[in-house]
């Protein structure tokens, strides 16, 4: 008798709220967030904006954003536009609400990468602030000192490709800037053992190469830690190195191997020799330097080693 009295009286409770006309409803709060993650623009970039999302946007929102400088500075290296008072008023319904911000370009003036913050400093207190408040913008400099080196090139070299055979071939090699040093450039793959071999667990053997004053010499210092073993079930660090040639002596230590450019062909060309392999036992692991493709760029007038950029 009780569980029909239940659900006699629950049969009742619903008529009730029918014969009222009345709607079960769901509060849902309004918040807002900054819709994008961190970003990079080059400094001709021109006016950039950071989208503002309103959720559940019932009646309306202010929001007030503030841009806070690090290494940029603001009316230097860039300028809030929008708003220009700092305050967004968002009007019911409105789901984004950009902000605008202008890059100032400063052509031929080298500052280095800068970055600056872009934030929600308040909102309407019937709106709640979301899971993300804040973004850095760096602003990427297009006058970097080296920046005619940037750029995809060809690599060729003679390879040992087994213990039985050698090779002459040309992979690509990626060059762009050193974020620690405007006179260095990083270079990946320079090794055809990194390029080939091994690619996926090197995250592409990046080295970085010295470009002298006068831009004709760009000098690698081996051995540099490029990438892990890990694909060997090595756990250990790969390091390119220099060496004597064709079955000659491994040189761990502190080396430095040269390229040259040709003027005539655009060819940088070096008469060292280098690969990659385990750091420092070398007698653990003979069979990595030959079996495994290492680059040895041993030289030879016919077949020079060399990087040259694609056109």
């Amino acid at each position: 008798m009780k569980k029909l009295a239940y659900i006699l009286a629950g049969v009742a409770m619903v008529a009730a709220l029918a014969s009222c006309n009345r709607e079960l409803t769901f509060q849902h709060h309004s918040f807002i967030s900054i819709y994008c993650g961190n970003k990079t623009f080059a400094e001709d970039a021109g006016n950039i904006t950071v989208p503002v999302s309103i959720y559940n946007n019932k009646n309306g929102a202010t929001i007030t954003v503030k841009c806070t400088d690090r290494t940029a500075v603001s009316g230097t290296n860039y300028q809030l536009v929008e708003p220009a008072s700092g305050v967004l008023n968002a009007a019911p319904g409105d789901t984004v609400k950009n902000i605008v911000i202008k890059l100032i370009d400063r052509p031929g003036i080298f500052d280095g990468n800068l970055a600056f913050n872009v934030s929600i400093d308040s909102k309407s207190d019937d709106v709640e602030l979301g899971p993300h408040d804040n973004v850095t913008i760096t602003i990427k400099d297009n006058d970097h000192p080296l920046v005619d080196f940037f750029g995809d090139y060809t690599m060729k070299g003679v390879c040992a490709n087994s213990n039985n055979g050698l090779s002459y071939p040309s992979w690509d090699v990626e060059v762009g800037p050193d974020d620690e040093d405007v006179t260095h450039l990083v270079f990946s793959n320079v090794t055809y053992f990194s390029a080939v071999a091994y690619h996926s667990d090197t995250k592409d053997c990046p080295v970085y190469g010295i470009v002298s004053d006068d831009r004709k010499t760009i000098t690698f210092p081996f051995p540099q830690a490029s990438g892990t073993l890990s694909g060997f079930g090595i756990d250990d660090k790969a390091y390119t190195f220099g060496h004597t040639g064709f079955g000659g002596v491994y040189v761990t230590d502190e080396v430095e191997v040269v390229f040259t450019l040709d003027e005539a062909s655009g060819m940088w060309i070096t008469a060292d020799s280098f690969g990659i392999s385990h750091p420092s036992d070398l007698a653990k692991y003979p069979d990595l330097f030959y079996y495994y493709a290492v680059n040895y760029s041993n030289f030879n007038p016919n077949y020079p080693t060399y990087f040259q950029k694609k056109q």
